[in-house]
C-alpha cells in the first residue's frame, strides 16, 4: 500500500505542475491538487521510515519521490522560483530511498553514489556551458538553480568518499570514488565560468589529486610511490602554470595550477614529515619546493618566493649529508653561510631595501653574518683538522672577491682582502702549532689570532686614512660602488 501510494501521488504531483505548466489548471485549483499530492506522499512515507514501520521496500518510493522533483521543476511558477531548489532536494531523498529500496550492500552503495552524483554534476556544468545565454546576460535564477544542482552532486561524491574512508582504507569501491572525484574536478573546471563561480576552477585541481590519492590508497601504494606521484604533480603543476603565465598573462587557469602547485606541495611535505626519522623523502621534498620556487620567482620577477629557494636546498644539503658525513663542520657551516648571502642579493631587490631611500642597515648585518659563518669554520680548522682547510679559506676569500667586484661593493671586497691576509698569516702559525709540544698549541694560536687581527685592523685603518698610492688607487677604482 506504501509504494502503490507513494506512486500514486507522486504521478498526481508530475500532473498537476505539467497541466499548470502549459495553461490546463489554473491558480487556487492546482495549489489544492498539489496540496492534496504532497499530503498524500507524506502520510504514504512516514509510516514506512518509522521504527515499527515496514521500512523502504523496493524502487517505489524513490520513483514517487523523483515524479514529485520533476513536479517542483514544472510548477515553480504556481508560486515563486524557490520551489525549484525543493526539486534538487526531492532528487536527493530519491536517491537515498532508492539505495535502501533495492537492498544494495554497502559497497555497491557508495560506488554507484559516487559515479550517480558525479554524472550528475558533470551533465549540469555541461549543459549550463553549452546553454546560450540570453541577449543581456545569463539567467540569474537558472544560474543559481545549476550552482544548486552541481551541489547536490559535489555533496553525493563527499559522503560516498567519507562512507569509503569510515572504517579504515577502502576496497573495491574506493575505485568508484576515485572515478566520482574525478568526474567531480571535470566539473568544477566545465561550470567555473557559466555558473560565475572562479572558486570552481581553483577547485579543480585539489578535487582531481584527492582523486589520484583516492585511488592509491585502494590500491595499496607505497608511501614513497605516493608521495613521489604528488611531488611529480607539485613540480608540473608551478611549471604549467609558467607556461600558461608566459603565454596569456590574464588567463584564470594560472591561479588554478598554483593553486595545485601549492597543494601538492603541502601534501607531499606532510607524507614526507611522516616517514621521519628516514630523511630520504623529505630532502628530496625540499629540493623539489626550493627548485619550484626559484623557477616561480625567476620567472614571474616575485623576489619573496625566491628568496625561500635557497634555504630550502641549503636545508636539503644539510640533510643529506647528516648521517653520511662527520668531523668537519664545513659541511654544515658552508650551506648556512651561503644561503645568508644569497639571501642578501636576493632579498636587497624588494622594493623597501632597493632604491636611494631604502635603508639596507639590516642586509649588512645579514651580509657579514653570512661572511662570518662562511670564512670562520676554516680558519679554526686549520689548528684542529687540518692545514688544507687553509686553502678553503683562501678559495672562499677569493669567491667573495669576485662577489664584491661582480656586485661592486666595497666592504666585501675589503673583507675578502682581510680573510686572505688572516689565511696566510694564520697557515704559518698553525703549521708552527702542528709541531709544537702541547703546552705551546694554545700560546702560538693566540699569538697567530692577535697577530691576525691587528694586521687586518692596521690595514682596513690605513685604508680609511688613504695612507699609501695603493690604497688612494685603491679608493679610486672604487668610487661610486656601495
Amino acid at each position: 500500500a506504501i509504494n502503490y501510494s507513494m506512486l500514486l501521488f507522486g504521478s498526481m504531483s508530475l500532473a498537476v505542475a505539467g497541466f499548470s505548466r502549459w495553461g490546463r489548471l489554473r491558480g487556487d485549483t492546482a495549489l489544492w491538487w498539489g496540496a492534496l499530492a504532497m499530503t498524500g506522499e507524506v502520510a504514504a512515507i512516514i509510516p514506512a521510515i518509522t521504527p515499527a514501520g515496514p521500512g523502504i521496500r523496493g524502487p517505489s518510493i524513490a520513483i514517487g519521490l523523483a515524479l514529485t522533483s520533476l513536479g517542483f521543476e514544472l510548477g515553480w511558477k504556481l508560486i515563486d522560483g524557490g520551489l525549484r531548489y525543493l526539486a534538487v532536494v526531492g532528487a536527493g531523498l530519491s536517491w537515498l530511498t532508492l539505495t535502501y529500496g533495492l537492498g544494495w550492500d554497502r559497497p555497491t552503495s557508495i560506488g554507484w553514489t559516487a559515479i550517480a552524483f558525479g554524472l550528475l554534476a558533470v551533465g549540469v556544468s555541461g549543459l549550463s556551458r553549452s546553454y546560450s545565454e540570453p541577449e543581456g546576460g545569463s539567467d540569474p535564477t537558472a544560474t543559481h538553480l545549476a550552482r544548486a544542482w552541481v551541489g547536490l552532486g559535489v555533496l553525493g561524491v563527499l559522503v560516498a568518499m567519507t562512507l569509503a574512508f569510515e572504517n579504515g582504507l577502502p576496497d573495491a569501491e574506493g575505485y568508484w570514488v576515485a572515478v566520482g572525484l574525478a568526474l567531480l574536478a571535470l566539473s568544477m573546471a566545465l561550470g567555473a565560468k557559466p555558473l560565475l563561480l572562479p572558486v570552481m576552477r581553483d577547485l579543480s585541481g585539489p578535487a582531481a589529486l584527492a582523486s589520484l590519492l583516492t585511488m592509491a590508497t585502494t590500491a595499496r601504494w607505497p608511501d614513497r610511490t605516493v608521495a613521489g606521484s604528488v611531488l611529480l604533480v607539485a613540480a608540473s603543476s608551478t611549471l604549467g602554470s609558467l607556461a600558461v603565465w608566459r603565454r596569456r598573462p590574464d588567463s584564470p587557469w594560472t591561479r588554478a595550477l598554483v593553486v595545485l602547485g601549492a597543494t601538492a606541495n603541502v601534501l607531499a611535505f606532510v607524507l614526507a614529515v611522516g616517514q621521519l626519522p628516514a630523511l630520504g623523502l623529505l630532502i628530496a621534498v625540499m629540493i623539489a619546493l626550493g627548485v619550484q620556487a626559484i623557477a616561480f620567482g625567476v620567472i614571474r620577477q616575485l623576489p619573496g618566493v625566491l628568496a625561500t629557494g635557497p634555504p630550502l636546498l641549503g636545508g636539503a644539503f644539510v640533510l643529506s649529508v647528516a648521517e653520511s658525513v662527520g668531523g668537519s663542520a664545513q659541511w654544515f657551516t658552508a650551506p648556512l653561510g651561503l644561503v645568508l648571502l644569497i639571501e642578501v642579493g636576493i632579498v636587497g631587490k624588494l622594493p623597501q631595501f632597493s632604491g636611494d631611500g631604502g635603508d639596507r642597515s639590516p642586509l649588512v648585518v645579514l651580509e657579514w653574518v653570512g661572511l662570518g659563518v662562511l670564512a670562520g669554520p676554516p680558519l679554526v680548522e686549520m689548528f684542529t683538522t687540518s692545514l688544507l682547510m687553509g686553502m678553503l679559506a683562501l678559495a672562499v676569500a677569493v669567491g667573495i672577491f669576485i662577489w664584491g667586484v661582480a656586485t661592486r661593493v666595497r666592504r666585501r671586497v675589503i673583507a675578502a682582502a682581510s680573510l686572505a691576509v688572516a689565511t696566510m698569516v694564520l697557515l704559518i702559525f698553525a703549521a708552527a702549532a702542528g709541531s709544537a709540544p702541547d703546552s705551546a698549541f694554545f700560546w702560538i694560536v693566540a699569538v697567530g689570532i692577535g697577530f691576525s687581527v691587528m694586521l687586518v685592523a692596521g690595514l682596513l685603518e690605513a685604508y680609511r686614512s688613504r695612507k699609501g698610492a695603493t690604497m688612494a688607487r685603491l679608493d679610486q677604482l672604487m668610487t661610486g660602488w656601495e
